[in-house]
């Protein structure tokens, strides 16, 4: 994966996920606050306080993770049932993550454990992580057989695979 300095989250810096925007409330605060509410990851700051300091960016980022679990509980799940049943592949259970060195992967029992951030990457990379999951429910490895499944169900697989080596996985450091 890549490696460069994280993001400073900043009054004025705009950074949203799929549902959730950043917003420094206007209006100070006794004490630091950092909230997911509805649409919205809302940073409250004392006067004077400098939102640069590692105390308000690690706030941040922990809310920010927590509208990233939101978000792939609510879509990752559905979307692995509908791509398994539209074409034939079963698998045990799922579950979402907060993983941060692998998009997913599939155990010995076919139970397909995925990240939630996932959610921060177009769909057609979110598609190819399930379907590339499902495919080790048959065959394990990443050999000639498994990448002839993947290709028969998402012919431009390869394409997928080396744009998704070109993404971080942790969408908040980007």
């Amino acid at each position: 994966m890549l490696k460069d300095k994280p993001t400073v989250f900043l009054p004025g810096i705009q950074f949203q996920t799929r549902s959730h925007r950043l917003m420094f409330s206007p209006d100070p605060c006794r004490l630091l606050q950092v909230r997911v509410t509805g649409s919205l990851i809302k940073v409250c700051l004392p006067h004077g306080t400098d939102p640069s300091i590692p105390i308000v960016q690690q706030a941040i980022r922990l809310a920010i993770d927590r509208a990233l679990m939101q978000e792939a509980r609510l879509m990752l799940p559905s979307r692995l049932e509908k791509l398994a049943s539209l074409h034939g592949f079963t698998f045990a259970r799922v579950t979402v993550k907060n993983m941060v060195s692998r998009w997913g992967s599939c155990t010995l029992k076919n139970d397909i454990n995925l990240s939630m951030h996932m959610v921060c990457l177009p769909d057609d990379l979110i598609d190819y992580i399930l379907i590339h999951e499902l495919a080790h429910t048959r065959v394990r490895s990443h050999g000639p057989k498994f990448w002839s499944l993947l290709e028969s169900v998402l012919p431009d697989a390869r394409r997928l695979d080396k744009l998704l080596n070109k993404r971080r996985i942790v969408c908040h450091e980007i």
